[in-house]
């Protein structure tokens, strides 16, 4: 893997932890969209990377 490959991949890696982050911590009534958006979010990116 090149060196750009590898910052993208890490860079990807780095959005996908701070959506999980971002998962936990909203759960108040006011952030439930947020939080189904997020979901939403973390599925596709699943779903691209096959994962």
């Amino acid at each position: 893997m090149d060196q750009s490959n590898e910052e993208c991949a890490t860079t990807e890696l780095r959005r996908f932890a701070s959506l999980l982050r971002e998962l936990r911590v909203t759960d108040s009534w006011h952030t439930k969209s947020r939080r189904k958006f997020i979901q939403i979010q973390v599925c596709e990116y699943l779903k691209f990377y096959n994962v």
